[in-house]
């Protein structure tokens, strides 16, 4: 009985007590020693114990020890008692815990007892003696986590106490338990043991402990009596997981056993394994390391238990076959074997591998041996086992290890050999139809030749030979060759046959057996005479004789025969031997029968034999012979006719056969004709009959006795066939009527539609094939209702035909109708349609109508009709169409209507008057063509008020155009019809227009070289009429802006007609040098008026941007065409050259100087419009911002905020060395000495000013204008020694100063007079670089420089502080300086645009809103760090009126800087609506343009690069940034394809197909479009059912005019955007890809509409260098490099120009 202890004291003591009796001291009082003083004393301890010797061995073990600690750990816990968790109902677990430093095992045993702890102090001794059912190390194995662990902590129950031993020490802390004070806590419920490790396995990076856990698997549960679950956890320091193991078990039965293993979640596939456990005696372990069984003698035999684990699939009833591993408990490696060994191998201690020398394990190859013939033996297995299993019994065989399987060799080899003894002796199958088991050599295999259909032996068995059992498969008893099974031999089974045919029942000779028994019987016999048997099997009594004996074939004394020949009986008075007919069915015995000599009579040969019989038969010698009887000669002639094939056509004996007629004389019918016994109307008897005008001719008639025995139809053919006898008389005879035949024709009219009728099926193909056979057929006359009419000239009397004849034709218009009533068939029509192949109409077709529209025409022109059109007529063209519907050879039938119709003149026009003006030839007319036309009649316009528009469209077109052959209406006819036209003296001019509207639709189907013919046509010949005249292409122009002094303007005449004439007919469009003339010839014109000259300003403007090679300007600068208001209002055309005016770009300075100043006569809008031509003529310097200039008259310096002042002088001082490198970038003629610069501005001051006035100055024609004195933002004053910068002492004025007007008077200081060699986007760029600059903090100033791609100087930078300059002499600050007037060029303020309205400079006013942003210059602000102009944004600003004073004081009462509102930083809203603007401008530009209409259009609505500042803005950093981007750039595409010209049809919102439109109802312009919730297939997709986008992509170049004109394209567009330059990549998803290619491969889309895929690349988004890309065709482009798809999973491809 185990004892506990009821407390902890209890327990402490008992911890205490064994401490002092192995005399140990307490571990931290052998810490206080010496290490050489404690060795001492640990030895002298060991010396006086009982157990020193034990623990000195011990501690040597250790040393050897391979380290597998943890199988110890998992076997010592599996020998634990699990009572208490499996009353709970749980399942006993281990868990093991590694952490870095430590192992915590936890285990749900039922915890420690004295006898336990007494067992682990001790050494032999342990807990288990008395529990044979448990294994494990007894003591030393525990012991082995010391080569890991330097402390063993072990808490269980009322338990708490350690063990101690460093490496060098003595081992008696590894008996000696020392009490733990962390447990004086309440007792534990479970067992748990933690491990301290060593120093050296901490620091070791392979991490040793956890590859001793990964050598556990879940196959050590098959092994283990308890435990059912496996846990490994290994954590970090601070206890959190980084990885769990998990192994479990569960035992379906006693042997079923089914394991799963789980890691870090993921569970891993079951396994199920059949487990089998084998208990034996066996010498005991040596080195006493495995020894896991209670020993039965100290030093003789233990207990040895053998486990063996067969592995199943799910279903436990088959085998999986795989190498499985052999365990010692832990793993020794695979050794060839399909099922786990488990046995307590003795291994070598250093290697840990197999002693071969072992006698221990020699004595387990018979165990293991043993174990498996008992478990493939199936041996006490219950009723669970058995059910679960199902058939395992049956394929056991596949465990066995075979020869073949591994190369064995030593120790496995002897397994091997163990095994396949036991097997080979041990009864372990099952005979046939038995349930006892013999031995594998007592039973025999038998093969398919020996068995019945049903699979079983044919014959039966006999000792000592047994059939094997069919419960095993065939492929699984070839496991079982090598064990001894062999398969059943050929001379076995005949002894078996030769028993059978010898007992009075046997199954052979019985009338019951089966026929497929027989059959069976049969194939095996037959097989003897391969395997060298035939002699045995030729005596054996196998045949069956018809008279019902049985005898061998040895003994036959006459030939063998079959009764049958394919299945004809063979006469019987033939001298043949035949076998019983009941055995011939059988075709497996009738082949055994032929292998044993019986012949196949060939039917050649007895028709030879019937032949014989007779003599030959002349006509000296016509008897039959008396020899034979009358019923053998029928017979043997049966037997001919039954026996007959074609290939006996040829045999020489019907030749010899002659036939009795019945005029008594015998005739050969295979060389005379004798026809049979017929009284058919249409037979020879009747049909030959005298008239009285000649005589029939001689024919021979058969005699009736060849009638009386056979009846059949197919007797009488074959002696038709065979011998020649006739039934019908021969009508042709080489291509020939006969003298029967024309008998009848002559002779019999009477009977001849029923005698063509009655053979037309034999007489067809020759007269089909003789077109002058035919002809003679089709020219004899036969009866009609008004008499003899040749047959090719008729119809058959059908009532459709009657009826249809009388209701069209008059009743005096004679209808050819045969006359049938003396037939044989008079009511069958149907019969009687083989007439129609000589001639004879029979049908409701396209001839019949044919013929009734002929017979119109030849009445109507012989005046039956008088001036009236016959519209019954008309009714014949759909019935002529619906006619050929039915027509089998339609190809010759419509070759017939056409020819017809060409050469009868057969197309009826309702037209009054003469009947021959009506019927119109088909080349003189057209399906449609505009009506009027004097050259060619258009059928469609006349016909359209006799049909309704199906029947027009759907049978008269069609006939019309593809029978008829009447065409369209084709260019070369129009180009006819033009030449006509230009003869009349009045030219129709509606017609002309038509004509030439027909021209544009026709050409697009056109090849090029059509089209070239036409353009030529045009050029060379005058065929284009305008304003009464006629004129060439070359002549005329079109121009939508003004009339031309030198060219006919087509605009003016077709103006909805351009494409016709500019793109079919070759009509120039106004081009830059037409237009360029044309402008000055307007200039030269004293008649020309203000609004003309501006619309050759605008024309020759928007031809502009498209211009490569632009011209001169030097003439139209000279030419009068500058329309220029003068001061008081009035409008003069002038030349720019002579008169000095300017150019209004700014709203305020107009305002300013109107009534003063001459000024171009363009509003703000339209001379940013005029832009392009501005630029071209070198008019941007007469811009007003340009060209006015303010000149300061007073400043009044206040006391300034000096803090301010100073803090403002810091920032700008940081950033003077950046402004130099501007300066130099831009070319400053300041920068050409940059040190210089820097020392310059570095003499700036900035000053306050209470007041500053100035006077605005323009110079024009040599004069100043000026205007009122006006409050100033900013002065400059620079001399050689100073650079003083006067600013607002106003806070909120100072600011707008130093944001805004501060940046541009700095650019044009230091561009000096340089700034008209600069571009405007030049300049722009640099103003807005210079704000940036000034607004950014002075850390990030050279970063931006560097990126914006800013030059750098030669000379260092500045730090970014400097306050080392020499400081100026303070002024006194008590009344106003003076300053002498200086001169001030005024900086340019932002343009006005519907996307941003910065205020004037008089009209900003403060907000009420108390912002949460301070101002510029705060006092919290860092000096050394803060901005000079930091952002302040998404604050509104008010603009009033015109007052130039703010509603509310300047500054507030305290002497804080105000908190203003500034301008508001661009919106979303802002960058859409630039996007859309732009769009509208630059529209589709052809292939390879330089896209400068863009850039023009960005600078007119961007000129001060606001957009672009959006991607600066916070807002810009949002997460739905990436696709409000994406919506813009989609919007732009969208817009862009809804403005072409011309527009295209059906192009809406419906068609923009993408989820994230939904962004752009920001936009007021789109503030009421809904979302897109259907499926998106691309981001646009549009179906071009016109081909407008199709032609507008070929007009710009993108797609070939030969590949893609005229084809109606759904187009799928895929819209990319990025706000980086176009080579940055773009992505797309799988679905996406995969559309390219299905698109591009197909030609087609999942709808089967024709489609392709285009890509919009739009980059540089929102900024001046917005720019678009197209991609036509990806799928070709990833071919040719053009564009490379590059991926790394399959799912996302990155896009990028090749």
């Amino acid at each position: 009985m185990s004892s506990k202890v009821s407390s902890r004291a209890e327990a402490k003591a008992s911890v205490e007590a064994i401490r002092r009796s192995h005399g140990y001291l307490d571990e931290h009082v052998l810490n206080l020693m010496e290490s050489d003083v404690r060795q001492t004393v640990e030895a002298s301890l060991m010396k006086k114990s009982e157990i020193g010797d034990a623990v000195d061995a011990l501690v040597k073990n250790l040393e050897k020890n391979d380290g597998s600690f943890v199988f110890e750990l998992l076997r010592n816990a599996d020998d634990n008692r699990f009572t208490k968790a499996r009353d709970r109902g749980t399942f006993p677990f281990v868990r093991f815990t590694i952490a870095p430093s430590y192992i915590t095992v936890h285990c749900n045993e039922d915890g420690f007892t004295t006898e336990d702890l007494r067992a682990i102090c001790a050494i032999g001794k342990s807990s288990k003696v008395d529990r044979p059912e448990c294994f494990g190390e007894d003591g030393v194995g525990f012991k082995s986590v010391f080569t890991v662990a330097y402390k063993v902590h072990i808490r269980s129950g009322h338990y708490s106490f350690s063990f101690n031993h460093q490496r060098g020490q003595s081992g008696m802390g590894m008996f000696s338990p020392t009490w733990e004070k962390s447990g004086d806590g309440p007792p534990t419920i479970h067992t748990w043991i933690i491990l301290f490790l060593h120093l050296d396995i901490l620091q070791d990076t392979d991490n040793p402990i956890m590859k001793q856990f990964e050598r556990i698997q879940e196959k050590h549960l098959l092994f283990l009596r308890n435990l059912e679950r496996i846990e490994i956890i290994q954590v970090d320091s601070r206890g959190a997981t980084i990885s769990t193991q998990k192994y479990s078990i569960r035992r379906d039965t006693v042997h079923i056993m089914t394991i799963s293993g789980e890691k870090d979640g993921v569970k891993n596939e079951e396994k199920n394994y059949y487990v089998t456990k084998f208990l034996r005696e066996i010498p005991r372990n040596k080195s006493g390391t495995h020894s896991r069984l209670k020993t039965t003698a100290e030093n003789e035999l233990s207990l040895s238990e053998v486990i063996l684990a067969f592995p199943l699939d799910s279903t436990h009833s088959n085998p999986v076959v795989d190498n499985q591993e052999v365990f010692a408990f832990s793993p020794i490696g695979t050794m060839g074997f399909k099922f786990l060994i488990q046995a307590d191998f003795e291994l070598q201690p250093s290697s840990q591998t197999l002693d071969t020398i072992s006698s221990r394990n020699h004595a387990l190859l018979d165990s293991i041996a043993t174990a498996f013939v008992q478990a493939i033996g199936f041996c006490n297995l219950d009723l669970a086992d058995r059910l679960t299993m199902g058939n395992l019994d049956a394929k056991w065989m596949r465990y066995l290890p075979q020869k073949n399987d591994h190369p064995w060799d030593g120790y496995w080899k002897e397994l091997y050999e163990h095994i396949k003894a036991k097997v080979e002796t041990t009864p372990l199958v099952r005979r046939l139809n038995g349930f006892f088991s013999y031995k594998i050599k007592e039973t025999r295999r038998f093969g398919p030749l020996a068995t019945d259909s049903n699979g079983d032996p044919i014959f039966e068995d006999a000792y000592p030979l047994s059939y094997l059992s069919k419960i095993y498969e065939e492929s699984d008893l070839d496991y079982l060759t090598e064990y001894g099974l062999e398969w059943i031999s050929h001379a076995d089974v005949l002894t078996f046959a030769s028993n059978d045919l010898k007992k009075p029942e046997s199954r052979m000779k019985s009338p019951k057996t089966s026929d497929q028994w027989h059959t069976a019987a049969a194939e095996f016999l037959g097989l003897s005479f391969e395997k060298g048997w035939e002699m045995y099997v030729r005596n054996m009594e196998v045949i069956p004789l018809a008279n019902g004996k049985w005898i061998s074939a040895a003994s036959a004394t006459t030939p063998l025969s079959f009764t049958s020949t394919n299945g004809l009986e063979i006469p019987q008075d033939l001298p043949l031997t035949f076998i019983n007919p009941s055995a011939n069915h059988n075709a497996a015995r009738a082949a055994f029968f032929r292998q044993l000599g019986t012949e196949d009579l060939s039917i050649s040969y007895i028709r030879q034999l019937i032949f014989d019989k007779y003599p030959v038969v002349t006509e000296d010698n016509p008897a039959i012979p008396s020899t034979i009887p009358i019923i053998t000669l029928l017979e043997h002639l049966e037997f001919l006719y039954l026996s007959h094939t074609n290939n006996d056509a040829s045999d020489e004996g019907y030749e010899r056969i002659a036939v009795l007629t019945e005029a008594g004389t015998l005739r050969k019918p295979l060389s005379v004709d004798v026809y049979m016994p017929d009284t058919h109307r249409y037979g020879v008897k009747q049909l030959l009959k005298p008239t009285t005008s000649a005589q029939p001719p001689d024919v021979a008639i058969l005699s009736h006795i060849y009638f009386l025995r056979r009846k059949e139809d197919a007797w009488a053919e074959w002696l038709q066939t065979t011998l020649g006898i006739r039934t019908q008389p021969r009508l042709i005879h080489e291509n020939e009527p006969t003298d029967i035949f024309r008998y009848v024709m002559e002779h019999r009219n009477d009977e001849l539609v029923g005698v063509l009728r009655h053979y037309w099926p034999e007489i067809s193909k020759g007269v089909e094939q003789s077109r002058p056979l035919l002809n003679q057929i089709s020219r004899s006359s036969a009866f009609c209702m008004n008499g003899l009419v040749q047959l090719n000239h008729t119809y058959l009397p059908l009532p459709k035909l009657m009826a249809l004849s009388s209701r069209f034709l008059e009743s005096t218009m004679p209808f050819p109708f045969l006359d049938l009533s003396n037939t044989l068939e008079p009511n069958a029509p149907s019969t009687w349609e083989f007439l129609t192949k000589i001639g004879v109409g029979n049908a409701v077709n396209a001839f019949f109508f044919l013929d009734m529209l002929a017979y119109f025409r030849k009445y109507d022109i012989l005046g039956k009709y008088g001036q009236s059109t016959p519209i019954k007529a008309f009714a014949m063209y759909p019935l002529i169409h619906e006619g050929l519907a039915r027509v089998a050879n339609i190809g010759s039938v419509e070759a017939y209507c056409r020819m017809t119709f060409r050469n009868s003149s057969l197309i009826l026009l309702p037209i009054e008057g003469n009947g021959c003006d009506r019927w119109k030839a088909t080349d003189g007319c057209r399906w449609d063509c505009p009506v009027n036309m004097k050259s060619l009649s258009g059928i469609r316009s006349y016909y359209t008020s006799l049909f309704e528009e199906t029947v027009l469209l759907g049978e008269i077109m069609p006939l019309m155009r593809n029978v008829v052959g009447v065409s369209e209406l084709s260019s070369e006819d129009i180009l006819n019809e033009l030449a006509v036209q230009k003869k009349e003296k009045n030219p129709d001019e509606d017609l002309i227009r038509k004509l030439y509207a027909w021209l544009a639709d026709m050409v697009s189907a056109s090849s090029e070289s059509d089209k070239s013919s036409l353009k030529e046509a045009f050029r060379t010949d005058p065929l284009i009429f305008a304003a009464g005249a006629w004129y060439t292409a070359q002549a005329c122009v079109w121009s939508s802006a003004t009339d031309l002094l030198s060219k006919t303007d087509l605009s003016c005449h077709y103006p909805d007609m351009e494409t016709a004439f500019v793109t079919v007919l070759g009509v120039s469009r106004m081009t830059l040098d037409a237009a360029y003339e044309e402008l000055q010839l307007k200039g030269t014109s004293d008649s020309t008026t203000i609004d003309e000259i501006k619309a050759e300003l605008w024309q020759f403007n928007s031809l502009l941007p498209d211009a490569r090679n632009k011209p001169d300007p030097s003439p139209i600068l000279d030419s009068r065409v500058f329309p220029v208001k003068s001061p008081h209002g009035s409008v003069q055309l002038v030349s720019a050259a002579s008169t000095d005016f300017a150019v209004i770009d700014r709203k305020s300075l107009e305002e300013k100087f109107r009534g003063l100043a001459k000024m171009l006569d363009f509003n703000l809008n339209e001379v940013r419009r005029l832009q392009p031509f501005l630029r071209w003529a070198g008019l941007d310097e007469r811009r007003l911002s340009v060209k006015v200039t303010e000149v300061i008259t007073q400043v009044e310096v206040a006391n300034a905020n000096e803090e301010a002042l100073e803090e403002l002088r810091r920032s700008f001082e940081s950033k003077v060395y950046a402004l130099c490198r501007i300066a130099a970038h831009f070319g400053s003629p300041k920068a050409e000495d940059p040190e210089s610069l820097r020392k310059t501005l570095k003499t700036f001051e900035f000053i306050g000013a209470s007041s500053m006035k100035s006077e605005l100055h323009l110079e024009e024609g040599g004069r100043t204008l000026k205007t009122d004195q006006q409050e100033a933002a900013l002065y400059l004053n620079f001399t050689d020694r100073d650079f003083d910068i006067f600013v607002p002492y106003d806070a909120y004025r100072r600011d707008i100063c130093l944001r805004y007007d501060l940046p541009h008077a700095l650019f044009k200081w230091m561009m000096d007079g340089s700034l008209p060699t600069l571009e405007i986007i030049e300049v722009q760029a640099a103003k807005r670089l210079i704000a940036n600059i000034l607004n950014d903090e002075p850390a990030s100033v050279e970063t931006l420089l560097d990126r914006e791609g800013i030059v750098e100087l030669d000379i260092p930078g500045d730090p970014l502080a400097n306050d080392d300059r020499p400081l100026r002499a303070e002024q006194s600050p008590e009344a106003p300086i003076p300053i002498p007037i200086g001169y001030l060029v005024l900086p340019e303020p932002p343009t006005p645009s519907r996307l941003y309205n910065p205020p004037d400079e008089d009209e900003i006013s403060f907000s009420s809103s108390s912002s949460s942003l301070a101002g510029p210059f705060t006092s919290h602000q860092p000096a050394s760090t803060s901005p000079l102009f930091p952002l302040t944004h998404l604050i509104s600003h008010s603009l009033p009126g015109s007052s130039s004073e703010p509603s509310t004081p300047l500054l507030p009462s305290s002497t804080e800087t105000p908190e203003v509102s500034i301008p508001r930083v661009p919106t979303y809203v802002a960058l859409l609506d630039m996007v859309i603007r732009v769009a509208r401008v630059v529209g589709l530009p052809h292939r390879g343009y330089d896209m400068s209409a863009m850039r023009e259009a960005l600078l007119e609505i961007d000129d001060d690069g606001f957009a672009g500042q959006y991607f600066r803005h916070p807002s810009s950093e949002g997460p739905d940034f990436a696709r409000m981007m994406g919506a813009a750039g989609e919007l732009f595409v969208f817009e862009i394809l809804s403005n072409l010209n011309p527009q295209l049809p059906g192009f809406s919102r419906s068609c923009w197909r993408s989820t994230i439109r939904r962004f752009i109802i920001e936009h007021p312009d789109y503030s009421n479009m809904s979302e897109w919730v259907g499926w998106e297939t691309s981001d646009i997709v549009y179906t071009d059912s016109t081909g407008a986008l199709t032609a507008a992509f070929i007009h710009h170049g993108y797609l070939s005019e030969e590949k893609w004109g005229g084809r109606k394209l759904r187009y799928y567009i895929e819209v990319k955007t990025t706000t980086a330059p176009s080579q940055r990549p773009f992505f797309m998803g799988s679905p996406q890809y995969s559309r390219i290619h299905e698109i591009g491969s197909k030609g087609t889309d999942d709808e089967g509409h024709e489609a392709i895929y285009v890509i919009f690349r739009v980059f540089h988004l929102g900024t001046t260098s917005m720019n678009y890309e197209l991609y036509f065709e990806p799928h070709l482009l990833e071919l040719s490099g053009a564009l490379i798809f590059d991926t790394t999973n399959g799912t996302r491809w990155e896009v990028y120009p090749g």
